[in-house]
């Protein structure tokens, strides 16, 4: 009757009909209101709503029936959190390992793990892994020398000796037992090897010889070298450096009696050097300082 109505209630109208007679007409109304609805959500990669599948973040809506046959928009705030990958590129030492969640690897291969995030998504973790060839060290004799001899791990190497020396060969000065650890450039450690010598004499007696004098030493240039020799026989004497390579030589035939000499290292780095006389009877060694 031209009137809108807003609210449930009961209405009446009058009017007055063609014969002069009131009319009344009573209405019972019931508005259903239509309903809305707001939800914030979070998903992982995806969200299935109402037959659509939404893979990035927004404000959505959709407009369907309630249970009274009206309107009803449900509006939501949607977040999608996507899968996190990462991708490593991992090398470790022979007989090390790495852990990536609740697994532990030690050989090189290609390894997926996933995992689940602090926000409840999938963590996809690609470890790429590269595991060093194993360093085996072994000492060898050669001459009065013994060697460290390397097999696997990767060159340049560098070598600690039980001495404190740090060169690939050495000369040893006493009996005793020896020992070196060997390092490679991806600074991987090989296994301690051990090696006996006893073949070194450093008794004077032993070799025949005297009242050994070197000096000065440590010396920036020129070592005076002095001894006796109480036996006729043949002597080499030798300058090493830490490489085990022969830098003076000097063969001394049928001494029996004085020697003395002087060596000139001027033109040698600062380093130690080994002194090396070899007798008949064994080989008789002393360290020569050089500090310029």
């Amino acid at each position: 009757n031209g009137t809108t109505y807003t609210e449930s209630g009961t209405y009446t109208f009058e009017s007055t009909n063609d014969e002069g007679c009131t009319n009344v007409a009573t209405l019972t109304l019931t508005i259903n209101n239509s309903s809305t609805s707001f939800d914030e959500v979070t998903a992982c990669d995806s969200y299935d709503w109402n037959g659509i599948t939404y893979t990035e973040s927004g404000t959505f809506s959709w407009v369907g029936l309630n249970s009274n046959g009206c309107d009803s928009i449900v509006t939501i705030d949607l977040t999608i959190i996507n899968t996190y990958y990462l991708n490593n590129n991992v090398s470790v030492c022979f007989g090390e390992s790495i852990d990536v969640g609740i697994n532990s690897y030690n050989e090189t291969g290609t390894y997926i793990d996933t995992l689940t995030s602090i926000n409840g998504c999938d963590s996809v973790v690609t470890t790429n892994l590269t595991i060093y060839s194993d360093i085996i060290s072994i000492i060898v004799q050669s001459g009065s020398d013994i060697i460290a001899n390397t097999i696997g791990g990767t060159s340049p190497y560098s070598f600690e000796w039980s001495t404190g020396e740090t060169s690939e060969t050495i000369t040893p000065l006493n009996n005793g037992e020896y020992w070196v650890i060997i390092n490679d450039i991806n600074s991987c450690e090989s296994d301690t090897s051990f090696f006996i010598v006893d073949w070194t004499h450093t008794s004077l007696t032993e070799n025949y010889i005297n009242d050994l004098a070197i000096y000065p030493n440590p010396s920036i240039d020129v070592f005076n070298i002095m001894f006796n020799c109480y036996t006729k026989q043949d002597i080499d004497l030798t300058v090493n450096n830490m490489l085990g390579e022969i830098i003076i030589n000097e063969t001394i035939r049928n001494l029996n009696g004085n020697y003395s000499s002087s060596i000139d290292m001027s033109q040698y780095p600062n380093a130690v050097y080994i002194l090396k006389l070899t007798t008949n009877n064994g080989i008789i060694n002393r360290k020569l300082i050089l500090e310029k």
